[in-house]
């Protein structure tokens, strides 16, 4: 068959996808894992994947640190890939997924984050196995590296990821003198860079940051509310007065920007107790961005930044 009757007959299924995929969802969206009964060993256990799709970073992440990047074929536009040689297929976004190119690729599975469940609708009618991994606290990403380790029957890589992440949480902890006040903290997840500070969007509490914050010895200084990254004027930050103030630039954020000058953004609010005593901190690793095992390395680069501001 043609390239293009192929093309022809992907884009039909997924027309027929969208039509019925109200129905779809209410009998096919059920709890995690949709890896598919029929897919499985004589065992009973998952069969092995050879076409893997990943629909986040951190789980593309997972994937490649367990040695298993020879099996992804697809990706989204955000993932970071080792080595990227062009052989990886990007198919998309969170919000725009391109379910043609996900279908020419005829993966043997998908993994998707929960909240995309009409992402998982889709699939279900195409026929596309997807299994769901979570990644919004320390505990999901550690479960997500033992899913994925006995799917793809890597258990011994993926109780070493996880034993080795484990062993470098406890040095922090023990790390951490058991009489020391917690020093305050907000971290800032975006403004714009280099044209002063104007309004910055935060970590709050309940989130990822604030728990890496409070296991690297700090206390979350954004004060609890109904929204998980609120918006900050310099009024609010001033009102809140953090001991340290981090600041994470995703990677490419601010060409012909360094760090230097984003750290000057800040240096107008001189009444805030971070910026008098230098504790402004700009972090642009790109493992800053993506809440996948590199956790550990961001982890570390808090429980640096708050041993310094106790010296």
């Amino acid at each position: 068959m043609s390239s293009s009757c192929n093309r022809m007959m992907i884009s039909l299924r997924i027309y027929a996808a969208a039509a019925i995929l109200p129905a779809a969802l209410s009998i096919s969206c059920g709890p995690k894992g949709r890896d598919g009964a029929a897919k499985s060993d004589p065992d009973g256990t998952p069969a092995g994947y050879e076409r893997v799709v990943s629909f986040s970073p951190s789980t593309t992440e997972i994937l490649f640190k367990l040695g298993l990047g020879e099996k992804v074929v697809g990706v989204t536009r955000f993932c970071s890939i080792p080595d990227d040689t062009g052989g990886i297929t990007r198919v998309g976004g969170y919000l725009d997924p391109g379910y043609e190119a996900i279908a020419g690729l005829e993966p043997d599975i998908v993994f998707l984050l929960p909240e995309q469940e009409k992402t998982a609708g889709y699939l279900d009618v195409l026929g596309i196995n997807s299994v769901t991994v979570d990644n919004k606290t320390i505990s999901d990403i550690m479960s997500a590296i033992d899913t994925i380790g006995v799917l793809f029957h890597v258990e011994e890589r993926s109780d070493s990821l996880a034993a080795s992440i484990i062993s470098r949480m406890n040095r922090i902890r023990e790390s951490i003198p058991r009489t020391a006040s917690r020093p305050r903290v907000i971290v800032s997840v975006g403004h714009s860079f280099g044209r002063g500070l104007g309004e910055v969007s935060v970590a709050g509490q309940g989130t990822y940051y604030s728990e890496l914050l409070e296991a690297a010895g700090a206390s979350n200084a954004c004060a609890a509310g109904m929204v998980k990254y609120p918006v900050l004027s310099a009024e609010g930050i001033i009102s809140i007065d953090p001991d340290i103030i981090i600041e994470l630039v995703p990677p490419g954020a601010s060409p012909g920007i360094g760090a230097d000058l984003i750290a000057e953004d800040w240096m107008s609010l001189v009444s805030v107790k971070a910026v008098r005593d230098k504790e402004v901190h700009i972090l642009s690793e790109e493992y800053s961005q993506i809440p996948g095992p590199s956790f550990i390395d961001l982890l570390e680069d808090f429980a640096l930044i708050v041993g310094r501001e106790r010296r």
